[in-house]
């Protein structure tokens, strides 16, 4: 119950814009209306903690009627410049950015089929 996390909204478009150019494949970020940095306190889960918070966030978005993308931020040459242009304290971790807004269309990928990801008792037997 460490509670490692710690969020940072950022609506101002220049301060998104920033942030964007910061980034190698987060450049939509400039034009979502909202980016929230997850950050954690570098405990022995911060990532999982961070991750967690982060798609929990991704789905309450969603039930919400909202898009979000998922930007990476742990290990990203990138990471300490978004986070020390934010002013987050040095010794948080940048665990992940999340663009939200409304989608402007549908999305191109789908997803793998359940019966082809699922498997029973050991991997290769499916349902």
């Amino acid at each position: 119950n460490d509670q490692p996390c710690e969020f940072i909204v950022v609506t101002d478009a220049a301060q998104r814009r920033r942030i964007a150019d910061l980034t190698d494949h987060g450049k939509f970020i400039a034009q979502a209306p909202a980016c929230i940095l997850v950050l954690a306190k570098p405990d022995e889960y911060y990532l999982e903690e961070g991750c967690a918070a982060a798609t929990n966030m991704l789905i309450a978005a969603t039930a919400l009627g909202l898009a979000t993308c998922w930007v990476a931020g742990d290990k990203k040459p990138y990471a300490e410049h978004v986070a020390s242009f934010c002013g987050a304290p040095p010794e948080l971790k940048l665990v992940a950015m999340i663009a939200v807004g409304y989608a402007g269309e549908e999305p191109t990928h789908h997803k793998r089929p359940l019966e082809e990801v699922l498997h029973w008792e050991t991997y290769g037997r499916s349902a």
